[in-house]
């Protein structure tokens, strides 16, 4: 990006720029900005200068007073007007018929003057005096005098204008003022007795230069005034210097050699500079009173030093010398005016090969915006390509400078910086007061006259044609971007050559080709149409599958069938079973064949890789005699169908945790989980579980081990249930089933365990709580708590055959229930002589006799082998607690008091448990 910076221009009209748009009136505002179009639009008038003549005196200045002068100011009056409901009461029309009120519409109308803006360029410049005729207007410009402004000080009368004051009179395209610029006049009169010449004196500008008093004492020696009856030169100069300063006439002063004595303070206008100018009294005028000259300063607020002032004054009123002039009594300091603001530009410039020929464009045709004929074409310095929203021009910070201090003590307002004077065209928007946005790409044009930029965003491009072939080269799009602004337009040999240039040669539609050509030629737009298609390869149909198992839906809920909705049980994924058979396989039914794309090249037919099923691990393919093949699962787990492959996962993994965006877990294999098993779900798997985090209140059953990283807080509700082992870091309000081994890294707490192998922690575990049976022991370092709580440990007996013992119990209990309930019902056959019900309850009693007595066996059975015993200790590392129970074969064993590093056995021999400090055998 190429950044410009440009010096700010001279401000064509200060006070224009802090004009303010009248909040209360959105119309007025539109017909100022009407009004200054116009008179931006207007040609200069024609106007013919009267003759003139510069006075000698007044040479030397006029370009300085020139200078000086502020911008020109208009003023026009505008109308607003605007229909309101008013209400009005009417009179019944009989005397005693009430009045009423109703409403009726009137017109307000309101008069505002608002400044006009003008272009401040002076063409050409005349001195005049007051009441003279300047000119005289066209004679075809008269006709719209509202179209020329006339300002402050000037009278229009039709076609002539005349000067309401002296002054330098400045003409503009379309306006005329005048800056006053008035001489010093005076004159002598006498006495009617001729004893006394009288001088008058009416100042004027304060750059003209004031007369000189030896001029007007030859003038009243020339009346007969002798030179010892006259004021001295020096007197009345000063006199005369006073009055320039101060503004203030001289009436009737008598020249006389008797004079008062004078004193005056004199303060610039910008009241920066405060001055003194005294006179002592001459002949028997009235001599010079200090206390009154103190009085003049002090009221006069001006700040100066005191102690100073007062010791010069005195200095001066002791000495012979008979004025004090221009003694500085204060001087203020300046307030200082900030840098100028800037201008930047940050575009890229356009195509410096182009920019030439657009250039030359502009300048014959114009911009092509509305008010383009306001914008100095001829004058453009740049032009820059910009996209939309870009921010092309920035506008530097408006300054302040540092405020200054005036004689009386008061701040000096600083002064602001000026500003850039910049006119804006087309898509451009002052954004702040800083940023200038584009709101459409295009070209930036900008301009520079007299001191004032213009800068225009247009559209700007040629018309474009763009093919567009899609990756496989079997389809071709044609677009066509209408030209923009000054920009080229198109014809058929571009559209032929855009073809041609993006290789399209095969299976052009014509009848679309010759409709573009035709919506082309006039300017229109055509969006990604369509132009050519080719033909693409086959490469035959896929594999006909039929599936013999039905697919998981996918779905996070399931419906029962109470039309109540299950999030538990998903139906998120499909297993299968050993040997099951997943699929019957068909071989394709269409050959491939070749085919050709847009730019000609031919395309032979391949064979699609995706057309053919993958068959991965997992599962094994056998093929009929009619060609069929025959899928079949090798072993348990989850059937995976990804695109055109599909394989059987014998492990499940979880990739976060066991809630709702799962369900439960029923899984034929293995199952990982890298998070949490949340409350209330569960799973139920035929291999190994992994748990990565933690596990809740939820019930998990493997064929295997289950191992949980983190721990279990079961509240009570959470069920273990292995064939293997059981690993976790912690076990909490859990029931536990497992045949083989437990491994507890830190604590089991108040937890039920059955246990077929034997529990195995750390030294520093604990285990406390609950009810423990363990058929082969069980090593520890702290069993119970100091507490006291109660903690049930069964060791030494096959827990599993407890159980079957009393699964029989129960069954038996129901054999003999019935027989109960048959005996009764015998007893009412007999009763009722009822043969036949007889015979079926004789038969259903034999049934359950054969069946009493074979559970009866069996239970026999299962307590003799409850009876043996296994080799088990129970070893406590740490401290066994008091509320510790300990049982094997109806044995008890609690422990009344703390005891450290201990190891319990049942003795076989004596059919006691016994306790004994580990490392000591038993005696």
């Amino acid at each position: 990006m190429a950044k410009q910076d440009l010096e700010n221009p001279a401000s064509l009209s200060p006070e224009l720029d802090e004009q303010k748009k009248p909040a209360d009136s959105d119309a007025i505002a539109g017909q100022t900005q009407e009004a200054a179009a116009k008179a931006i639009e207007s040609p200069t008038q024609q106007f013919e200068w009267a003759e003139t003549s510069v006075p000698e005196n007044l040479k030397a200045i006029l370009g300085k007073a020139l200078e000086s002068a502020a911008a020109p100011l208009f003023e026009q009056e505008f109308v607003s007007t605007k229909e309101i409901e008013v209400s009005r009461v009417v009179k019944g029309r009989l005397p005693f018929l009430p009045s009423k009120e109703e409403k009726v519409s009137t017109t307000l109308s309101e008069t505002k003057k608002l400044i006009v803006e003008v272009n401040s360029k002076v063409l050409s410049h005349n001195y005049f005096e007051k009441g003279a005729v300047l000119g005289r207007f066209a004679e075809a410009q008269t006709s719209q005098p509202e179209s020329f402004l006339v300002g402050k000080n000037l009278e229009r009368n039709g076609s002539t204008v005349r000067a309401l004051v002296s002054g330098i009179v400045r003409l503009g395209s379309n306006w005329i003022d005048l800056v006053p610029l008035v001489d010093h006049s005076w004159s002598l009169s006498q006495s009617e007795d001729k004893s006394w010449c009288y001088f008058d004196f009416a100042p004027g500008s304060n750059l003209i230069e004031a007369p000189n008093a030896d001029a007007v004492l030859l003038a009243a020696r020339q009346l007969g005034y002798k030179p010892e009856m006259l004021l001295q030169s020096a007197c009345l100069g000063f006199l005369i210097q006073n009055a320039s300063l101060t503004g203030n006439a001289l009436v009737k002063h008598n020249l006389g050699l008797n004079q008062d004595s004078v004193w005056q303070i004199c303060v610039s206008k910008d009241n920066l500079k405060a001055v003194l100018n005294c006179m002592k009294a001459f002949g028997d005028g009235k001599a010079l009173e200090l206390k009154a000259l103190g009085s003049t300063l002090n009221a006069s607020n001006v700040k100066y030093s005191k102690d100073k002032v007062k010791k010069d004054i005195m200095n001066w009123y002791s000495s012979n010398e008979k004025y004090l002039a221009s003694y500085l009594l204060a001087e203020g300091k300046p307030a200082e005016t900030a840098p100028a603001q800037t201008l930047s530009i940050n575009a890229d410039e356009f195509d410096k090969k182009l920019a030439p020929q657009l250039l030359e464009t502009i300048k014959k045709s114009g911009l092509p915006l509305s008010l383009s004929s306001v914008f100095p074409c001829s004058a453009i310095v740049g032009l820059y390509a910009v996209a939309k929203d870009q921010r092309p021009l920035t506008l530097g910070p408006l300054l302040a400078g540092k405020p200054g201090m005036d004689v009386f003590g008061k701040i000096v307002p600083a002064l602001e910086t000026k500003k850039v004077d910049l006119k804006l065209f087309g898509s451009l928007e002052l954004m702040g007061s800083n940023l200038i946005s584009v709101k459409s790409a295009g070209i930036l044009a900008l301009a520079k006259e007299n001191d004032r930029y213009f800068a225009a965003c247009f559209p700007h491009a040629d018309a474009e044609v763009q093919v567009q072939l899609s990756d496989d080269r079997l389809l071709a799009w044609i677009s066509v971007f209408a030209r923009l602004g000054l920009g080229k337009g198109l014809s058929a040999s571009d559209i032929n050559a855009a073809l041609d240039k993006a290789g399209v040669k095969k299976g052009i539609n014509q009848e679309v080709l010759q409709a573009i050509v035709s919506k082309a030629s006039t300017g229109e737009a055509i969006s990604r149409l369509e132009i050519a298609q080719g033909k693409a390869a086959s490469g035959g149909s896929e594999n006909q599958i039929n599936y013999q198992i039905q697919f998981a839906s996918g779905q996070k809920v399931r419906q029962r069938s109470d039309g109540s909705i299950d999030f538990r049980n998903q139906d998120r994924y499909t297993t299968v079973s050993k040997d099951a058979v997943i699929a019957e396989m068909a071989p394709p039914t269409e050959l491939p064949s070749p085919g050709f794309d847009v730019t000609g090249k031919e395309l032979a037919p391949v064979v699609d890789p995706s057309l053919a099923l993958i068959i991965g691990k997992g599962i094994k393919v056998s093929k009929r005699e009619d060609g069929i093949s025959i899928l079949v699962a090798e072993y348990d787990g989850e059937l995976i169908r990804e695109k055109n492959s599909i394989s059987i996962n014998p492990a499940f993994t979880i990739k976060g945790n066991v809630d709702t965006s799962t369900g439960n877990i029923k899984f034929p294999g293995a199952v990982s989980v890298t998070g949490d098993v949340m409350s209330g779900f569960s799973i139920v798997c035929g291999g190994e579980i992994k748990i990565g985090g933690s596990v809740e209140a939820s019930l998990l059953s493997s064929e295997s081990d289950i191992l949980i990283q983190n721990g279990v807080k079961g509240a009570g509700k959470a069920l273990l249930r292995s064939k293997k082992n059981v690993g976790a870091g912690f076990i909490e309000l859990c029931t536990i089933m497992a045949v083989g081994d437990i491994h507890i890294k830190k604590a089991l707490l108040r937890s039920k365990v059955k246990c077929n192998g034997k529990i195995v922690s750390p030294d520093d575990a604990h285990i406390f709580g609950g009810e423990i049976n363990v058929r082969s022991g069980l090593h520890v370092g702290n069993l119970g708590n100091q507490t006291g709580v109660r903690t049930k440990v069964f060791f030494g007996q096959d827990i599993l055959v407890a159980d079957q013992i009393s699964v029989e119990e129960k069954e038996i209990v129901k054999i003999q229930n019935e027989l109960v309930s048959i005996n009764s019902s015998m007893i009412n056959a007999q009763k009722n002589a009822d043969k036949s019900l007889m015979q079926l309850l004789i038969n259903r009693k034999v049934l359950l006799m054969k069946a009493l007595e074979k559970r009866n066996l069996r239970l026999f059975t299962l307590k003799e082998r409850y009876e043996q015993h296994f080799d088990s200790e129970i070893v406590v590392k740490g401290t066994l607690w008091p509320g510790v129970v300990i049982e094997s074969h109806g044995r008890l064993h609690e422990v009344s008091k703390p005891t450290k590093a201990v190891k319990i056995v049942f003795d076989t021999a004596t059919g006691h448990i016994v306790e004994s400090p580990i490392g000591q055998k038993p005696s």
